[in-house]
């Protein structure tokens, strides 16, 4: 990002629970004090965007962003190649009946994703009943509960899964392990590890590295900074399956 803007200084913040109102008091604090560029904004919610895309303030997003939001610029994932990769990697582990755990609030990016699985289930000549879809909470108990009615509750329970946070995926091996099954189980993630060189689950990574990712942001955010709409104003980034999931097959 420095190659963009030279002599940058950032303000790292933690924003409880997405709260659109906390993100305002920040952006007040910057403002008076006269610091505030833009804004970078990783995977926010709905109300976040939305905040955003009205508050004049130069704004990129990491995360998929809706049509109707033409303040914002962004890059995310490719989520649809995220479901088609891990199913495919699933489905040649042998597993036939798959399972997606996801949050329990969906953006764009849920849809894509589900997108992906879709397809490759279907080019695999499976039936619409060899997925099953779980939203849930945030939240140990709740999670570990859903799981736990999905892998006991069914005369066919799924053995591949794929989680979209890190805590479902503990969550799903642990509830396995409880059950001793977990040899029967795969465990795939859709978002990402928080340390990639140690991931524990079969996940994707991007095709262009960390420093060239901060510099598309930094070239959109200073696009929108001098008044212009960059072209285009947003980007998929490409992902593949990373050299853990490689050497498992």
């Amino acid at each position: 990002m420095r190659s963009v803007f030279p002599g940058l200084s950032a303000q790292f913040n933690f924003i409880p629970n997405q709260n659109a109102n906390y993100a305002r008091e920040i952006v007040d604090q910057a403002s008076k004090a006269g610091s505030l560029a833009g804004v970078i904004l990783f995977i926010p919610s709905h109300a976040m965007r939305v905040y955003f895309n009205q508050s004049g303030i130069p704004t990129f997003v990491e995360g998929s962003v809706e049509s109707d939001l033409t303040n914002l610029c962004w890059f995310s994932y490719d989520q649809e190649q995220i479901g088609t990769l891990l199913t495919e990697w699933l489905l040649q582990r042998g597993h036939r009946q798959l399972v997606t755990v996801m949050r329990d609030v969906w953006s764009i990016g849920e849809h894509l994703l589900h997108d992906g699985v879709s397809g490759a289930l279907g080019k695999a000549g499976l039936a619409a009943d060899a997925l099953q879809v779980r939203s849930v909470p945030s939240e140990h108990s709740a999670i570990t509960e859903q799981i736990r009615n999905i892998l006991t509750q069914s005369s066919n329970p799924p053995t591949g899964f794929l989680c979209r946070t890190e805590l479902q995926a503990e969550c799903v091996d642990e509830v396995a392990h409880e059950l001793k099954i977990s040899k029967r189980i795969d465990i795939t993630l859709c978002g990402n590890p928080q340390q990639s060189n140690k991931a524990k689950y079969v996940h994707v990574v991007p095709q262009i590295d960390a420093r060239e990712r901060g510099r598309i942001a930094a070239t959109m955010l200073k696009a929108l900074a001098q008044g212009k709409i960059p072209e285009p104003r947003g980007q998929i980034i490409p992902v593949e399956l990373c050299a853990f999931a490689k050497a498992k097959k």
